[in-house]
């Protein structure tokens, strides 16, 4: 028995169409043994072939995503321990950033990163700093973002409203 694997263009539907078929040889023997005529199996891989591809595509897709988040998070590290006073504010202010990345993330998730509503990226950023009806409105036209301004923008609403809590329209 052997085995190989091929491609092929049949026309399906009117038109080629790029295909995959595995083979498989089995010799047909007579009562004493002789080979006297062989068997060929044929199964389209078609599909199969085409799954394995978009697999391929997905993982590598998201290791790019997963580096991407990876260098992000490392340089919110550095900023966060640079600029801050005291280990418990390096906490909060790092908690806050990270959960803010991970909101956008999120929003990015549910349009297969596609883009994001700057509505939703904004409110999601703004989470943490809600402590009342009111005090916070948005307004504006429906805009979509790209992943990357999404991340950017989550980022820095997070920061401005930060600093308002501290020392500006948030801090009483």
């Amino acid at each position: 028995m052997g085995g190989r694997a091929g491609s092929g263009i049949p026309e399906r539907h009117g038109y080629p169409e790029q295909a995959y078929f595995t083979f498989c040889y089995s010799p047909i023997r007579d009562e004493g043994g002789d080979v006297v005529g062989m068997l060929d199996t044929v199964i389209e891989t078609t599909a199969k072939v085409r799954a394995e591809r978009i697999g391929r595509l997905l993982n590598s897709e998201l290791a790019h995503r997963a580096r991407n988040l990876l260098a992000v998070i490392a340089a919110i590290i550095e900023q966060t321990f640079r600029t801050s006073d005291s280990k418990e504010a390096a906490h909060a202010a790092l908690t806050r950033r990270v959960m803010a990345l991970a909101q956008a993330q999120e929003i990015l998730s549910q349009s297969n990163w596609s883009s994001a509503p700057i509505r939703s990226v904004i409110q999601g950023a703004l989470i943490p700093h809600r402590t009342g009806e009111g005090r916070i409105t948005i307004t504006g036209p429906p805009i979509d973002l790209t992943p990357s301004q999404s991340l950017s923008l989550a980022l820095a609403i997070n920061e401005l409203a930060t600093n308002a809590a501290k020392y500006g329209a948030l801090s009483n």
